[in-house]
């Protein structure tokens, strides 16, 4: 079996480690890449850089954007396409969801507000296949080194970062704000922020008109979390989606929005604690209780590593992955309801 990997040019880091970890995860299949460019020759520069493509080969989009321009690409090769991120406005363009519509393709969402969002904005069917992360991405080295870096040498100054697929842009400010009144309160916190969001810089000018820029770290090492991550104490979940699962399998405890978003992945008060959403206070209150008390954060951290390493396994999400390949490259249909419950047929394999 052989896949064609349409990739978006500004594609996230962590949709780069999902796909790597599933190519290398998969047994007796062949890989290739192929970049989806900008501007409005898209379509006709990949149909010429996909003319090499045979029959039983599938085309698999990892975007919608890359699934859209496949679609109005005119191959004829069957496709699959995975979204691991909520869908933005330039998504659910008519366009883009008259291309879908029109192209048959399988379909699938790493969680449940993401297929959510894209029936409501785009009218297409979604099924859920939770992602496969590989745990040993996470650089496990000197904290203490790590730390320093970023400015820490205080052994009692606690580090958090705010992170996940946002429903909204003003959630992760609301994150920021939150810590924010965690130092007022009088607990040594500093934390993180993803550089490059429109959340992260009104932060920032925030901070620094209150004269309160050394609390806050806007960096572009948060793309790839997995390489950061261990120096931090816990995570301020503003969303769900890759980084939230990632921090999940660090171990790290979760204070965090009571929104959908969250809750696909976090049990309140088992991996995390959960605030009501849109209130900065609240959130604050419970960072408060993980900073207070750290035989609870110890053990919601715990939590969150188990249930992540349960959900989140690669040589399933491998499996079900084959699977589809499978099925697409036949035409044939899914048992959607068995595959959700790994009742996974024999020839579905992993490395």
């Amino acid at each position: 079996m052989h896949i064609v990997h349409l990739i978006d040019h500004r594609e996230e880091k962590t949709v780069t480690a999902l796909r790597e970890d599933l190519a290398g995860a998969l047994a007796g299949v062949s890989h290739e890449l192929c970049r989806v460019e900008a501007g409005p020759l898209a379509a006709m520069r990949l149909r010429s850089a996909l003319r090499r493509t045979k029959p039983g080969d599938v085309v698999h989009a990892w975007s919608l954007r890359a699934a859209a321009i496949g679609a109005m690409s005119g191959i004829r090769s069957p496709m699959t396409a995975t979204i691991a991120h909520m869908p933005t406005a330039s998504d659910a363009r008519w366009l883009m969801r008259r291309a879908l519509r029109r192209r048959a393709m399988t379909l699938t969402a790493i969680d449940a507000p993401i297929a959510g969002a894209i029936a409501s904005r785009c009218g297409l069917e979604a099924h859920i296949i939770p992602p496969g992360l590989d745990a040993r991405r996470i650089e496990r080295g000197d904290r203490r080194a790590m730390r320093m870096r970023w400015g820490i040498t205080d052994e009692t100054m606690l580090m958090a970062t705010v992170l996940g697929d946002a429903a909204e842009p003003e959630d992760e400010l609301r994150g920021a704000l939150a810590v924010g009144l965690v130092e007022e309160a009088g607990r040594k916190l500093r934390v993180m922020l993803r550089a490059g969001s429109t959340a992260s810089e009104r932060a920032r000018r925030l901070m620094d008109a209150t004269r309160r820029g050394e609390r806050m770290r806007i960096t572009p090492d948060l793309a790839e979390l997995w390489r950061v991550i261990d120096g931090c104490d816990l995570a301020i979940g503003v969303g769900g989606g890759l980084p939230l699962a990632w921090a999940m399998l660090a171990g790290k405890a979760i204070a965090g929005m009571d929104s959908e978003h969250v809750r696909a992945y976090v049990r309140a008060d088992v991996a995390g604690l959960l605030a009501p959403p849109h209130s900065p206070g609240e959130l604050a209150k419970r960072i408060c209780r993980l900073a207070d008390d750290p035989a609870r954060r110890r053990e919601l951290s715990q939590a969150a590593q188990t249930a992540a390493t349960e959900c989140f396994d690669l040589n399933r999400y491998a499996q079900r992955m084959h699977h589809i390949y499978d099925r697409t490259a036949a035409g044939a249909p899914i048992d959607w309801p068995a595959l959700a419950a790994a009742a996974l047929p024999a020839d579905a394999g992993a490395a």
